[in-house]
């Protein structure tokens, strides 16, 4: 939660451009169909998007040198890989407490929620918890930092961005 949020305003206040892989996943699945994107769940389109992923960063640090990529398609082990691959700052951000009223909220802007049948909005919580759950383990193993937006969002946001930016080390 606070992914595209904190890609916003990265954008806004340092002049860094964003790419959502949420953007890429589903225009990939879209386009081609072979990539096995269109209609994989939340728990596969990760690793099936990771090769795309991977060479879109290694053509796009040929050309651009500051930018964010934000989105729920990527899990801690690809940050990994990327940076021993490139040089890259890295941070993830997940949730301890979440409620549908939460994210209706906070996805108002993007309003990603509204398509959504009652029977997966009634699901979204946990599903964000059990990820966020997963996030924060699997970082942890990585040394990757993992920033709980959950009981004081504006001061884990606070943190997360000042740690991409280098403020306050």
């Amino acid at each position: 939660m606070g992914k595209t949020s904190l890609a916003k305003r990265a954008m806004v206040e340092q002049n860094v451009p964003f790419v959502s892989t949420d953007v890429l996943t589903h225009a990939l699945g879209r386009t081609y169909p072979s990539t096995h994107l269109r209609g994989a769940t939340w728990t596969e389109t990760p690793d099936l998007f990771f090769p795309f992923l991977q060479q879109f960063i290694r053509y796009t640090q040929k050309c651009i040198s500051n930018y964010l990529i934000e989105g729920a398609a990527i899990y801690p082990s690809h940050v990994a890989t990327l940076m021993r691959e490139t040089t890259i700052r890295a941070c993830f951000l997940g949730t301890s407490v979440i409620s549908l009223r939460n994210i209706e909220e906070y996805a108002s802007v993007d309003d990603w929620v509204s398509p959504l049948d009652e029977h997966e909005k009634h699901e979204l919580p946990q599903r964000i918890l059990e990820f966020s759950k997963l996030l924060e383990s699997e970082t942890s193993k990585l040394g990757i930092p993992y920033f709980d937006v959950g009981d004081d969002r504006n001061t884990e946001m606070q943190a997360a961005y000042n740690y991409l930016f280098n403020q306050g080390d």
